[in-house]
């Protein structure tokens, strides 16, 4: 009898000092100091890589450029965005030299589209891979410019714009965000897809500008609906 109860007594024990142990052990858990915050601002630079759909690819192969976006954070887990995006992409360009008082004087002749929008962005909520769907509203500015330079000189001797035609744009699209570095200052690997509904424009391709034999110089601008898909390589960076 004496061994059964000396046996209960420190079974007993034994379980008052387990779970004062662990409570002691949570509550030094609590006392540690809180992991960092995840960044509520973005900043974003990226490749652009432009296909143009429909009528618009009659008239124009394919777009190149860079852009970038600015996005902020309306909730602590970053599920829902605010961003403002830009982007610049060349869908033609051609170089003609002229001899001019023992010189090559290059003209070079850019055909241009500045998009530029903001709207909300839904992303998945998380430290691995995201993905995500935004929208914008806001414009495409198409522009042909020609800048003229002395051959191997750095600065133009002068430049203007030829041609141009704003038009109200709305983009929709999605893509993933993949962590390259995590902790509050993350860097993401960007790869997305985004529609771009530009409606009609009217806009000029290479071709069409030429003179006449009395030097004068015309434009045949082009009128078509000018959507086009636009795909994105880049890095986002956590910056506040």
């Amino acid at each position: 009898m004496r061994a059964a109860l000396l046996a209960v007594a420190l079974l007993t024990g034994a379980m008052i000092t387990v779970p004062a142990a662990g409570a002691q052990l949570i509550g030094e858990t609590i006392e540690q100091p809180d992991s960092p915050k995840p960044a509520r601002g973005y900043i974003a630079l990226g490749l652009r890589g432009a296909q143009p759909l429909g009528e618009f690819a009659d008239y124009i192969r394919m777009g190149v450029g860079f852009g970038g976006y600015v996005a902020h954070a309306l909730d602590a887990r970053g599920v829902l965005s605010l961003r403002g995006t830009v982007d610049f992409m060349i869908y033609g360009h051609e170089t003609t030299r002229h001899s001019v008082y023992g010189g090559s004087l290059d003209v070079t002749t850019s055909n241009n589209i500045l998009a530029m929008g903001i709207g909300p962005l839904l992303m998945a909520p998380g430290n691995g891979v995201r993905p995500y769907v935004t929208a914008t509203a806001g414009f495409s500015y198409f522009s042909t410019t020609t800048s003229l330079k002395w051959r191997h000189a750095d600065e133009d001797l002068d430049n203007w714009t030829d041609f141009s035609d704003a038009v109200f744009a709305w983009t929709g699209g999605g893509g993933l965000l993949v962590p390259l570095r995590r902790g509050s200052r993350p860097i993401l690997l960007d790869l997305s897809a985004t529609y771009h509904g530009n409606g009609e424009a009217e806009y000029l391709r290479e071709g069409s500008i030429w003179q006449d034999d009395a030097g004068n110089t015309f434009f045949t601008p082009i009128r078509s609906r000018t959507n086009m898909v636009v795909y994105t390589i880049g890095v986002s960076f956590g910056a506040w």
